[in-house]
Formats: structure tokens, sequence, C-alpha cells
């Protein structure tokens, strides 16, 4: 497993609470159905889109380009593009952030903001009238205590790994029979079809560890790679890389002929943002190097004639 590199500050050591029976392991599970909605409920809208947000209104197939203000209805689907971002928001507080390529659906009752998520990352904030965030990914729960102004992070890869980071408050966490408590500061990890890690308290620094290509080269293409923790978002000279379950990313990138600076940007669970920018990297011309002194070119001689 892969340490956490985010902080919250103080916090209480985590609970962790086994609940698995002793025998065979668990069968699959059915992803959990979202609550009915209640038609009192404290309903979501659009409080800000960014970059590229689309929503899929209940039954319907096209996808439609998400506005600031519009109300949100049971079973809509929300996606983030590559570079979008939007925030969720009820009228009793409670919040939902979305960073770029996030899909979900989301639900709502008077006890209950319930959010099926797909893939990405979301931060949940709950309100001020107690009702708690439940979110789903995959066989992972991670539910709230509906504590004002309580906090917390999902990160759901595509390769099933779901990353879990309590900032206020404490969460609980099940999958497959394990139920985890996630205190303020703590975060725990779920690998695809596993359970909850012990919570272990998050580091006071961000890691982001990254291997430049050679400083001088003739070739226009190179690779960057490096390390972060699951659940960090990376992005290579502007365009979004995706991580593997281990934290390690890949990416190649395009080079211009002379000298090139590269930046790699790293944001973790907890919204904290890092730039590594790489020592100048030098294209030169292919082909041997030329030489341009004209009081040498007539020591060269003739070449020999060949043999007949």
């Amino acid at each position: 497993l892969v340490a956490y590199p985010w902080v919250f500050g103080g916090g209480q050591p985590s609970r962790v609470r086994e609940t698995r029976a002793p025998g065979p392991p668990a069968p699959t599970l059915a992803p959990r159905p979202l609550p009915r909605v209640d038609a009192g409920a404290p309903g979501f809208s659009v409080s800000h889109a960014e970059g590229g947000v689309e929503v899929r209104a209940a039954g319907q197939d096209a996808w439609r380009i998400a506005v600031a203000g519009q109300a949100l209805s049971a079973d809509d689907e929300v996606r983030t593009g590559a570079a979008g971002r939007a925030v969720l928001r009820a009228s009793d507080g409670s919040e939902l952030t979305l960073r770029p390529g996030v899909e979900l659906k989301l639900a709502v009752t008077q006890q209950v903001a319930a959010v099926a998520l797909a893939r990405g990352w979301v931060r949940a904030q709950a309100g001020a009238e107690g009702r708690r965030w439940e979110i789903t990914a995959s066989e992972v729960r991670a539910i709230g205590s509906g504590q004002s102004g309580e906090r917390f992070t999902v990160f759901a890869g595509e390769r099933g790994v779901v990353a879990v980071a309590t900032e206020r408050g404490e969460v609980r966490v099940i999958a497959r029979g394990k139920e985890v408590a996630v205190g303020a500061g703590f975060a725990t990890q779920v690998p695809e079809g596993g359970v909850p890690a012990d919570p272990s308290g998050i580091p006071a620094e961000l890691l982001l560890s990254v291997a430049w290509p050679d400083a001088e080269r003739s070739g226009r293409r190179a690779r960057v790679s490096g390390t972060v923790a699951v659940g960090t978002d990376v992005s290579v000279a502007g365009a979004p890389i995706a991580v593997g379950p281990d934290g390690k990313w890949s990416a190649e990138i395009a080079l211009e002929r002379g000298t090139n600076v590269v930046d790699v940007r790293a944001e973790d669970l907890s919204g904290r943002q890092k730039t590594v920018t790489s020592p100048p990297i030098v294209v030169r011309p292919g082909g041997p190097a030329l030489d341009v002194d004209p009081s040498k070119l007539w020591d060269k001689k003739p070449p020999a004639p060949s043999p007949r």
C-alpha cells in the first residue's frame, strides 16, 4: 500500500471495527442502490461549472452542458471532462466538489445525500441540518456522521482502487464485511475486490517524485515518469495523466528544437497542489556537428580515387 501525503492537523487515532465473520471470502456484491428521493428534501443544483461539465437527466440518453444554477433531479448524472470542475450545492449547505474526470449519480433524502461514484475525485461537506453523506464506489461505502461541517474526500480509480481521506469529523468505510472508522487527519485505501486498510495518519508533505529525461538529446520525444499517492491528480505539460493503483505514472512528451522546460503538477486528496519544473532539456539537431571555420576548408584533402 502507498503512504498518503495529506495532512489536516490533529484528530484522535481512528478506530478499526472488524465485523467480518470467519469463513470463505464474501461473494462479489452488487452496487448498493441509491435511496429513493424525498420530494420535500433539499435538492442540489450546480453552483459552479467550468472547463467542461455535463448533466444527463434521468431516463435520457443525451448529455447536455451544465450551467450554474441548474437544478438536479433524482437519478440525474453528472460528469466532468479532462479540464472540468464543478460544485454541487444544496440549500442546507451540503456541498459536493468535483475534480476533472468524475462521473456520478446523485440522490437526496431528508437524512442522506447519496452518491454513486463511477470514477474520479469528489469532496463532500455536510451542511448545517445534520444530513449525512453516503458515497458508494464499486463495493466500497463511505458514510459520514452528518456532523455539521464534516468534510471528507473519496477517490475511485479506473482500476478499482478506492481511497478515502477525512479532513473533519469521522467517516465509516465499509467493504466486503470489514468496517473502519477514519477520523480527521487519517486515510484508508481499498484495493479492487479487497477490504479497507487500517487507517493511517496523513503525512505533512505532498509526495511528488519525478524522473526527467536526459538534459541533452537529439530526439524530439521523451518520457517523464514518477510516483504520487493514490488519489492524486497529475498533469504533465498541462495534460492529465493516468495514475496506476500503485501511485506510479508515466507520460511521453513532445519537445521543440532548442531549450524546453516542462512542468509537472499534482493535486492530492486534500486539495493541496504542488508543481515541479524540469531542468532545461535541450534538443539538438540530428546528424554530425558542422565545422563552420572557413579557414579549414582548404586543409581537407580530396578523397583517394577508388581502385579500378
